[in-house]
């Protein structure tokens, strides 16, 4: 029996044309005498074993009934038209019966369709067995069960092969794709194991007719049971097979499923992968992005100004005349603006900045921002380096404009350093040597300087000793010198300044004009200045005690401004003075104007710590600072030191002369002293006496010498009379003869 939708039509047709021709001929050849009880006791148990029993033979629309192996039975029994017309109802009744059962076919046309198929099939397999069994025995199937054990065997034989082979060659080929390899698989694995019931079913049904002949009821009453046995236990076992590959069919609907699902969640799963993808690279673009440029100005960053050097310099190599410069930019006095009003004014201020360079240069050069205050502009298509300080000289202008900050009126200067492409072959180099022209302009106070070699020369020296001061301190290499500090009154050595020495172990003695400043860059200054303060006070003390030194002598010990900077310049001094138990009022220490003045308020607060501690204070280089008069009068400081470069100068009637006449006169109206550094000459030193100074220092008494030339200068104290001829007319009106205006009483300070 077959129940499957997929039937060619053209063969289907075919075949229940073949069919009725068939039930046609069977119909013809029936009499009156063939319709007997037997018969119809025989219909009615075909028909209704053909609706309780089937066997389904593999996962297709093929099944076989009980009464399809009955056939035997009809053949042997009522004979070839009977069997046909039998066989053809049997089917037919068989399909009604599993449609309404099992739910396999949808509505009644097809249900037709697949009963007039099934009946066609069981007629023409019986037609085609009776023909086959007739040319062979040339005689009826029920006559030739009558003849021999032998040719009964081989006619049931005959019968089984050409019933089966008729029957699953048309399941095959309705059950199948239309290809004999696979007509050939459907056949081989799914019809042939419905081979044994055929065998079975003919077995028995020449048994139970061969017994019926002999009268023996006992055997064919064991011979339908055998039959009912086998056929029952044979269909268990396929129903076993069945449920087991139904268990297997849903534990594979259930890998399917699970496939499905997994299925399903790798889609999303690529889906938030894709998502993921997608906001990578927008991540990826923001965090290159941040990579490449300043936060703040959103200008690009030293990265990215790089490999535009590296890009510009590739041109460079492929275009012979195309040359370029870089301009590096610095403004001066940003920490002042970042100090004084804040960040967010900073900030804001350099934001503008940035945009006003942008207005001047051109669109295919490059501006970038390297470090806080700091840009460099790389400018495309520069000639020479006259046209490099024409692009210069219009940025400082443009920059010179007052700037607007959330209502503040702010100014700003700046140093530009340039560098041209032409004497250079690497973009580092080209950058760095931009700086150094930058740094020079900057030491030069001048608004730009072009790099040229010397300056590489002077910066590669600097760095070699910066590299050579680090670690001289841990390894003893300074050394202190004292130069003294003369009372003009009665030439007699009032005091001593401490002055570092480096002793390079190549170079020797180097001068501190060589080294002091590069401290001062790189910060190690803070620690020198500790060490020569405590060398210059345990000096102190030493001669104090042990040489017998008049304990109103003093020492004098410079401070820069990185040392109030730090913050703690008190406490180190006070610990100084704890460690050495020098008296306090032995120690003056000298502050320069600018030092003072970066920071005014701060510094007149450590001034007056300084001072509570007993120590005596000195304003260092006086008039080449700030020279703020309204300011100094509140430096709780005692002595003022006139710089080298007016004494040294100073002539009867010159500008100089009357520079120290004046603050000699200061000095004594805010009641300070007043040393004069830098005498070379007995000229300089009578007209100062003439003016009153209270101390002088400088190369007419001694230049910086070692502790011991030092300490004998102490003991022959009358070393300095002979320097002042007793004949010597003054040079100058003494100050004793100068109209001044004194302050007023209020303003006065009080020491």
């Amino acid at each position: 029996m077959i129940y499957d939708r997929q039937v060619n039509s053209v063969l289907y047709f075919a075949i229940v044309a073949a069919g009725v021709l068939a039930v046609f001929i069977a119909v013809l050849g029936l009499g009156l005498s063939d319709f007997t009880f037997g018969l119809a006791l025989v219909v009615a148990g075909s028909l209704f074993l053909s609706c309780i029993s089937h066997i389904r033979l593999g996962r297709r629309g093929i099944f076989v009934t009980l009464s399809e192996v009955l056939v035997f039975f009809w053949l042997l029994t009522f004979g070839v038209s009977i069997a046909i017309l039998l066989a053809a109802a049997e089917s037919a009744v068989a399909t009604i019966s599993f449609r309404n059962r099992n739910r396999l076919i949808e509505g009644s046309g097809g249900l037709f369709r697949i009963a007039a198929l099934n009946a066609s099939v069981s007629a023409l397999a019986t037609l085609a067995t009776v023909t086959v069994t007739a040319r062979v025995f040339d005689a009826a199937p029920n006559s030739v069960l009558l003849e021999s054990n032998t040719e009964m065997v081989l006619l049931l034989g005959l019968m089984v092969v050409t019933q089966f082979l008729v029957s699953s060659v048309f399941w095959a080929i309705f059950t199948s794709e239309p290809k004999l390899s696979k007509m050939w698989h459907t056949w081989y694995h799914r019809c042939l194991n419905g081979f044994a019931l055929y065998v079975v079913g003919a077995l028995a049904a020449g048994i139970v007719l061969r017994a019926t002949l002999e009268n023996d009821p006992i055997i064919v009453l064991s011979a339908i049971a055998i039959g009912f046995v086998v056929f029952f236990t044979y269909r268990r076992y396929v129903n076993e097979i069945k449920e087991h590959h139904s268990r297997a069919e849903i534990a594979e609907s259930s890998r399917a499923d699970q496939a499905r699902k997994h299925l399903d969640d790798l889609k999303k799963q690529i889906e938030k992968l894709a998502e993921a993808k997608s906001a990578l690279r927008t991540s990826e673009a923001k965090f290159r992005h941040a990579a490449y440029h300043d936060p703040l100005t959103r200008l690009p960053n030293q990265n990215l100004l790089n490999l535009e050097l590296e890009k510009a310099f590739s041109k460079k190599r492929a275009t012979a005349d195309y040359n370029f410069a870089v301009l590096y930019i610095d403004l001066n006095k940003f920490k002042s603006i970042n100090e004084t009003l804040g960040h967010l004014v900073a900030d804001e201020f350099l934001r503008s900045v940035s945009a006003r360079i942008l207005e001047t240069v051109k669109e295919k050069d490059f501006l970038a921002r390297v470090a806080s205050d700091e840009f460099a502009l790389i400018a495309a298509d520069v000639l020479g380096p006259d046209e490099a300080r024409s692009i210069a000289e219009s940025m400082i202008g443009r920059l010179s404009a007052p700037f607007n900050i959330d209502g503040k009126i702010l100014f700003t200067s700046v140093s530009i350093g340039i560098a041209l492409c032409d004497k250079h072959g690497h973009s580092t180099e080209l950058l760095r040597d931009a700086r150094i022209a930058m740094h020079k302009a900057k030491s030069l106070e001048k608004p730009l300087a072009v790099f040229d070699s010397e300056m590489y020369a002077l910066a590669v020296g600097r760095l070699e000793t910066e590299t050579h001061l680090r670690g001289a301190l841990e390894r003893r290499e300074f050394v202190a010198y004292y130069q003294p500090i003369v009372d003009l009154k009665d030439m007699r050595t009032a005091g001593f300044e401490a002055l570092i020495r480096w002793q390079h172990p190549e170079k020797g003695l180097v001068a501190p004009g060589e080294f002091i400043s590069i401290c001062e860059d790189s910060g190690m200054i803070v620690p020198i200045t500790s060490w020569i303060l405590e060398e210059a006070c345990k000096t102190m003390v030493k001669w104090h005690w042990e040489a017998g030194v008049d304990r109103a002598t003093f020492i004098s010990v410079n401070l820069s401004a990185k040392d109030f900077a730090q913050g703690d310049i008190v406490d180190r001094v006070k610990q100084v003075l704890e460690t050495t138990g020098l008296t306090p009022i032995c120690l003056k220490l000298e502050i320069t104007e600018s030092a003072i003045m970066s920071n005014s308020d701060m510094a007149v607060e450590m001034l007056k710590d300084l001072r509570s501690l007993g120590c005596r204070l000195s304003i260092d280089d006086f008039g080449t600072g700030y020279s703020s008069l309204s300011y100094l009068h509140k430096f709780p400081v005692d002595t003022l030191k006139v710089d080298r470069s007016f004494v040294s100068s100073m002539e009867f009637g010159s500008e100089n002369g009357e520079i120290v006449r004046t603050v000699i006169t200061l000095a004594k109206l805010l009641g300070m002293k007043i040393i004069s550094e830098g005498i070379e000459s007995v000229h300089q030193l009578h007209q100062l006496k003439i003016l009153e100074c209270e101390f002088g220092q400088g190369s007419l008494f001694s230049m910086p010498v070692p502790e011991s030339e030092a300490l004998a200068m102490l003991k022959s104290n009358t070393k300095w009379s002979g320097l002042v001829p007793g004949h010597a007319g003054s040079l100058l009106v003494p100050a004793s003869q100068v109209t001044v205006i004194r302050l007023d009483e209020d303003r006065m300070p009080h020491h």
